[in-house]
């Protein structure tokens, strides 16, 4: 079974939980070109419409939900997957701390169900996820991350995905973003065979402009997730992704 190999949800749900400082509750909602997750594309490289809702406490602590359209159907292949809609929930908690150099540590822990209403509930599974961001100059922050899964797309495996990613503050108001990421699966995952690891990256630059913010990304994978997904229409390939979002304060 083709399933989804997990990124942009992360990314979204780490912005989101980050904006919960100034607001109770938020929604975000995001028109992409396509929906990329740790570099595979989770809508046979479509467009997607994406929306969260996010409660955030003063405390740290915070829990939402994020949807998005999905499409794992491979051209010719009678993979059984009616999955059409992916709904996470999600809660964490995320504090700041340091002084000095290390005055703006902050980490974050989350744990995530990732849940599939129009398909079998057998492919729903469960993330765990710690992250550490700091300011490393001003306008500069780096951020590490680690994910574990011991039931990957619900197959009673593991999987540990590693990502680092720098942000960086350009001229006139506009954002640079790197990262790079490592999934490692249990062999049994894909199968015999089958390469069970895989490097993601992405350079993306980003504005808002009126409240409205626009992104525009560049991601790929190494030559591995090639194999691991032989067959469909290049989910693994190296493109260019669009998006534009709005995010609102409901309280």
């Amino acid at each position: 079974m083709i399933k989804k190999i997990t990124t942009l949800p992360v990314a979204i749900l780490l912005l989101s939980a980050s904006t919960l400082a100034s607001a109770d509750i938020t929604s975000t909602v995001t028109f992409a070109t396509d929906y990329s997750f740790r570099g595979i594309s989770q809508t046979d490289r479509d467009p997607a419409l994406q929306a969260d809702l996010m409660y955030g406490h003063e405390s740290g602590f915070y829990a939402g939900l994020w949807a998005s359209n999905v499409d794992f159907d491979v051209d010719g292949d009678n993979n059984n997957i009616d999955d059409d809609i992916e709904l996470d929930v999600m809660i964490g908690i995320s504090r700041s701390f340091g002084s000095g150099m290390l005055k703006d540590v902050t980490w974050d822990l989350m744990a995530v169900r990732y849940t599939y209403p129009s398909g079998s509930d057998t492919e729903d599974y469960n993330e765990y996820h710690f992250g550490l961001s700091f300011d490393v100059m001003s306008g500069t922050s780096l951020s590490l991350a680690v994910d574990y899964s011991d039931d990957v797309f619900g197959s009673d495996e593991d999987q540990w995905y590693y990502s680092a990613g720098v942000d960086y503050a350009l001229p006139s108001d506009f954002g640079l973003s790197l990262g790079v990421g490592y999934s490692d699966f249990d062999s049994n995952v894909f199968g015999n065979g089958v390469p069970s690891d895989y490097v993601d990256w992405k350079v993306g630059v980003s504005k808002s402009v009126m409240g409205i913010d626009l992104a525009l990304e560049y991601v790929g994978t190494s030559s591995n997730a090639d194999e691991m997904l032989a067959g469909t229409d290049g989910w693994e390939d190296d493109r260019f992704i669009f998006y534009i979002g709005k995010t609102f304060t409901l309280k």
